[in-house]
């Protein structure tokens, strides 16, 4: 039996869910690997070997004979890269993962040599699972095991570098099975990854073992949703929650018809607002849209100039709550926001640090208070809630979005400013931070 070439395959990893366990792929386990591959569909197209194939051109023409042909070559001089997930003796799950420097193809189609990566940090570059098992949880769960089994073979082996692993996933609305082949943000995020390039498509992630590990920190969340607190996952609306958006007094300046509880209602069922806010049209095209709808005087520049400011910035001893809330709980944002306000937040806070998961709409399409947006909310949080969408308390500062989460299920609690936040999040049974000194 050859040897894997990148020595990362040395741990096997043995998951709490009934009979589900990782195993580092071998020649022992190849008959598994073409099993698997074969039931994925596209008849064991070997996706994962478009990494291994110099150039995308001609890509699209490749039959999947030459695909089998490829991974046949890559076997026979050693290169096992990956992991299979089984549950009991039957693989469904396949992860590629190796230093990222192997891969060119890669390494230049994302352009990392413009980041802090080195060639031997470790890449995700490929995660599927068998049709019958997607989106109930699994990858998270393989996600999960991976890590640990990478952490620990890093441990145990004292390796002198600090381990780092990439994610590239794909990202955008109604993305199939097919377009997700090197795994969904939304199951990174939830694992910790952090984002080391914005892109609206493809975006690059990283995650590294930080003082509370991966398995100290869910086995701390598990005994506390064990216990008698009734939230396993708490969802933060941003603006006006924890994040101060006072900026809006100057659209109300110009629209002086209306009181800001018009103007409230009114944003929230524009068209103009709602397709900016899905992410479907520019900043540019938006102001022109707004000028239009709500008969506005000032040119489409200074609309989105005033549009941009309206984000004041996060409410003092927010980052503080959070910080103190993460051991707890799970932690996610659910916002009606665009790339402008998102990228201003961002400068300001890490949110990929602080939260484990983040709906944003001009990412996902779907916007509150519509129906479509709380059933997602709620499918999303399934692992962590399993299936109870009580287990979610969801604070927003509008009670439109706060009805429409009841009618779900979920815990909603209309919530307006960090002084309000923290006291619901206290008669929840949350530790909380206390407010900040006056200086």
């Amino acid at each position: 039996m050859k040897p894997a070439r990148d020595g990362f395959g040395a741990a096997e990893r043995t998951g709490e869910a009934a009979g589900l366990a990782v195993h580092p792929l071998d020649a022992g386990r190849v008959p598994d690997f073409r099993t698997l591959h074969s039931r994925c569909g596209a008849d064991g197209w070997y996706q994962c070997v478009a990494w291994w194939v110099p150039t995308w051109a001609g890509w699209g023409d490749r039959t999947a004979a030459e695909n089998r042909e490829l991974r046949d070559q890559l076997f026979a001089r050693g290169e096992y890269d990956g992991y299979l997930l089984y549950e009991g003796r039957t693989p469904i799950g396949w992860m590629q993962v190796g230093p990222v420097g192997r891969l060119p193809k890669l390494w230049n189609s994302y352009r990392l040599d413009e980041l802090s990566v080195t060639p031997s940090d470790l890449a995700i570059s490929c995660a599927t699972l068998l049709p019958e098992f997607r989106g109930r949880g699994y990858l998270h769960r393989f996600l999960d095991l991976v890590l640990a089994t990478v952490e620990t073979n890093a441990r145990t082996r004292r390796i002198d570098r600090p381990l780092r692993v990439l994610a590239f996933p794909k990202v955008g609305e109604d993305l199939a099975a097919d377009d997700v082949w090197t795994g969904t943000e939304q199951a990174f995020s939830a694992r910790g990854f952090r984002c080391l390039r914005e892109d609206p498509a493809h975006p690059v992630l990283s995650w590294t073992p930080d003082e509370d590990p991966i398995e100290v920190r869910e086995g701390q969340l598990r005994a506390e949703h064990d216990g008698p607190r009734r939230h396993s996952v708490v969802v933060f609306d941003l603006g006006g929650v924890l994040v101060d958006n006072a900026g809006i007094e100057q659209f109300l300046a110009w629209t002086p018809r209306l009181s800001k509880e018009e103007l409230w209602a009114r944003w929230l069922s524009s068209p103009s607002v709602r397709a900016f806010e899905c992410g479907n049209t520019s900043a540019p095209e938006f102001a022109r849209a707004l000028r239009a709808e709500f008969e506005l005087e000032p040119t489409p520049r200074e609309i989105e100039r005033e549009i941009e400011s309206w984000i004041c910035g996060f409410y003092s001893g927010a980052e503080e709550l959070l910080t103190a809330l993460r051991p707890q709980v799970r932690l996610a944002c659910l916002s009606n926001t665009n790339q402008l306000h998102w990228d201003r937040m961002l400068r300001e806070i890490d949110l990929y640090a602080l939260l484990d998961h983040r709906y944003l709409s001009f990412r996902s399409g779907l916007l509150k208070p519509d129906d479509d947006i709380f059933t997602h909310l709620t499918e999303q949080l399934s692992p962590w809630t399993e299936g109870a969408s009580e287990r979610i308390l969801f604070l927003d500062d509008h009670p439109r979005n706060v009805d429409a989460a009841r009618s779900h299920g979920i815990d909603a609690r209309c919530t307006a400013g960090i002084d309000a936040v923290r006291a619901e999040l206290a008669n929840a049974g949350f530790q909380v931070a206390p407010p900040p000194r006056e200086s």
